[in-house]
């Protein structure tokens, strides 16, 4: 399990949509299809003020965890 996963279920952490979303979010533009789903039922979950912090919460994932080890 990722840690969207981790987030949308509350396994060993506080059950959390904004995070859940961010780190599927992440997942999808690195091209893990299966994600693409999971982070679509997140969004449901949230309201539009909780979604763009998690889009902008994605950002800074996907800047902070992902872009330096790209080619």
């Amino acid at each position: 399990m990722n840690l969207g996963g981790l987030y949308a279920y509350g396994l060993g952490v506080q059950k959390n949509f904004v995070e859940a979303y961010a780190w599927f979010n992440s997942a999808t533009a690195q091209g893990n299809t299966r994600s693409t789903r999971i982070k679509d039922l997140a969004k449901k979950q949230l309201d539009p003020a909780s979604f763009a912090e998690a889009q902008a919460l994605s950002e800074t994932y996907y800047k902070k965890y992902v872009m330096p080890f790209q080619k």
